[in-house]
């Protein structure tokens, strides 16, 4: 492994922990039950993400895409 990729994959597990950090400070509102938005199931435990409210799973893939 040369200077190169150590200092890549140093920057990339620092900016790893800083996102995760990040994450973990920021406030998750409670889920409440509604409808989803995205795939517009009814009666699912919802919660705001990307501007609607969204089940579980949408939510994952919503999340794999950014």
């Amino acid at each position: 492994m040369d200077h190169i990729d150590e200092a890549q994959a140093f920057t990339e597990a620092h900016n790893a922990r800083s996102i995760a950090a990040a994450r973990a400070a920021a406030r998750i509102p409670d889920p409440v039950r509604g409808d989803c938005e995205a795939c517009l199931d009814e009666h699912v435990m919802v919660r705001g993400c990307g501007g609607i409210m969204r089940c579980t799973p949408c939510r994952s893939r919503w999340e794999q895409r950014r």
